[in-house]
């Protein structure tokens, strides 16, 4: 039943929604399938046909803000891209549910953590599989190998949370902002798996949240970290905080660097608006940290900061 309501609705805008198809038909299904000069020629009546219906007359350009169309086409992705967001919103609200129900009722028992993560994996592909999102991921075989590491790796997108579950088959514990744990259902299941929450802007939690990782890298569990801090709004890469870097200072556990790309196209830090695209993930070689002392975290985090860079800007 949900395959057809897009349908319907873009029916609903206008009468001439039919002949603005021609000559070629093109469902939003394929958007994330077909070329981008395919998507911006189909996409761009739509725009139009949505301006019209609502001002009642042809508008004389597209809506202001409006990304420019190559030579030769008009308008915007907005149809593709207004459809393709609205389905994979679905699929990833409906999946987290999902997910998150299966994952309460399991980790109650003695392998409930286990099982969690096998959950959060197959929730983190799913999306992927059922929203038409792609992603690649490209590891360094001494990164798959290593029993535990501390993994960072870049931020610019809700999407890396995801693509990490995808990329990592270690045992993984996150770190993430309070607010997130306040969800129900999904912040319910994150408590009671482990995970680690910390208040931005509170120094005291952010004590407590590395205290409280440096005992599950103990436990034999893997910790995934975001040294920005926070996602990045340009894209560009931030300064990064000293406080990841305590922790494979500590234990003497590797770092393994992560670069990601495309994340940022598909939805940005502030933007709800999803679109179709490709997440690439790159896993690059471990780095050691045994026999380093805490005057050496600088230059370890110059050296994490390098391979980061390199990793998400290798093509």
């Amino acid at each position: 039943m949900f395959l057809w309501v897009p349908s319907w609705a873009s029916y609903r805008f206008s009468r001439s929604w039919r002949s603005c198809l021609k000559p070629s038909r093109f469902s939003w299904m394929q958007a994330s399938r077909a070329p981008s000069s395919e998507v911006t020629r189909h996409s761009s009546r739509f725009a139009l046909i949505i301006v019209k219906s609502f001002s009642g007359k042809q508008p004389r350009s597209l809506p202001r803000g409006a990304p420019v169309a190559a030579p030769g086409q008009t308008g915007l992705k907005l149809r593709a891209v207004f459809f393709f967001g609205a389905w994979t919103w679905l699929v990833a609200l409906t999946l987290t549910a999902v997910y998150s129900i299966a994952a309460l009722l399991t980790l109650w028992l003695p392998s409930g953590p286990r099982i969690y993560q096998k959950l959060a994996r197959s929730w983190s592909r799913s999306i992927f599989r059922f929203s038409g999102l792609k992603i690649d991921v490209e590891a360094h075989p001494e990164a798959r190998s290593v029993p535990q590491a501390v993994f960072m790796a870049n931020h610019t997108s809700a999407v890396d949370i995801i693509s990490i579950f995808v990329a990592i088959p270690q045992h993984l514990c996150f770190i993430a902002k309070d607010i997130l744990f306040k969800i129900p259902l999904l912040g319910w299941s994150m408590s009671l798996a482990g995970f680690v929450s910390v208040e931005r802007g509170n120094s005291h939690s952010g004590r407590e949240a590395v205290g409280k990782l440096e005992q599950r890298l103990r436990e034999g569990w893997s910790v995934s970290i975001f040294p920005e801090g926070t996602r990045s709004r340009s894209g560009e890469l931030l300064p990064f905080k000293k406080s990841g870097f305590l922790l494979g200072l500590r234990t003497g556990i590797p770092i393994v660097p992560i670069g990601i790309s495309g994340a940022r196209e598909i939805i940005g830090k502030e933007g709800i608006r999803i679109r179709p695209g490709r997440v690439k993930v790159r896993v690059g070689r471990p780095i050691q940290t045994t026999g380093l002392a805490f005057e050496d975290r600088n230059t370890l985090a110059d050296e994490v900061r390098r391979e980061i860079l390199r990793l998400s800007a290798a093509e």
